[in-house]
């Protein structure tokens, strides 16, 4: 059952300064549709969204259109092909970029999920490594940036992809007015479990439940060393050291503050 969590958004001039989203909790989905961080300047990322940032679904037995908003390196392309599999067909209806709220359809409910910010910086790379590997027949170019460089600095090394798969994603969620654009959150460790409440916080009648329940369980991931979320803790840990732990931690301090996460959870 989704936890219940009040937006208490106090419009604090440093981001850092808001009461977290998640209300000191580390499971449940998060409800942030309130006007986040009223007067305060947005942040690098915020302006770069692109059209496929939002697509918009009719899911039978959801009273309200989904709005998914996507993130890059938090199981976007998983959450995108259950989208399309619940809805019936191949492929995601894109709107607008994020522009401001009075922008996007009415009746939607509108949600993203986020990730623990020490993996995601760690898939990001693996993502880059995995292509240096496929492009130079399976070795490691001599030139080929290390974890620990690029963790400590990853804006200061530029990959060949776009700086939003790494930057925080609370920032790529503010849209160019200061809005905060998902009414909710879920983590993607829990994906599963908090798309269902999502769902359930929609509108969605016990049938649909029951038939996406069904989906979930029978989903087979995009990517293979994604295939259970909550275990990815025992998977990326061991490529830290003492620095990039900290290093990482300073980078996404706002996301760890406002989604509760720490480098084990």
């Amino acid at each position: 059952m989704a936890q219940h969590v009040a937006p208490r958004l106090t419009g604090a001039t440093d981001p850092i300064q808001e009461p977290p989203f998640c209300d000191g909790q580390t499971s449940g989905v998060m409800h942030v549709n309130q006007r986040f961080c009223g007067g305060c300047q947005l942040l690098r990322h915020s302006g770069r969204s692109s059209p496929h940032d939002i697509s918009v679904y009719d899911v039978p037995g959801v009273p309200s259109k989904l709005g998914y908003i996507s993130l890059p390196k938090c199981g976007s392309l998983n959450m995108r092909d259950i989208l399309r599999r619940l809805e019936g067909r191949s492929f995601s209806k894109s709107i607008a970029s994020l522009g401001t709220l009075a922008e996007l359809p009415a009746n939607t409910t509108f949600f993203s999920f986020v990730r623990n910010p020490w993996a995601r910086m760690h898939s990001v790379y693996n993502m880059q490594r995995d292509q240096w590997l496929a492009n130079n027949n399976g070795t490691l170019p001599a030139w080929a940036l290390e974890f620990d460089d690029f963790a400590v600095n990853p804006d200061g090394h530029h990959l060949h992809m776009n700086p939003r798969h790494w930057s925080p994603m609370f920032d790529q969620l503010l849209t160019e007015d200061g809005h905060f654009s998902p009414h909710y959150l879920g983590r993607i460790e829990a994906l599963n479990d908090d798309f269902l409440s999502i769902l359930q916080l929609a509108g969605a009648d016990s049938a649909t439940l029951a038939r996406v329940r069904d989906t979930l369980e029978h989903h087979r991931p995009v990517h293979h060393r994604e295939a259970d979320y909550s275990q990815m803790s025992t998977y990326y840990a061991k490529f830290y050291s003492n620095k990039t732990r900290k290093a990482v931690g300073s980078y996404s301090r706002v996301d760890a503050k406002l989604f509760c996460y720490t480098f084990s959870t």
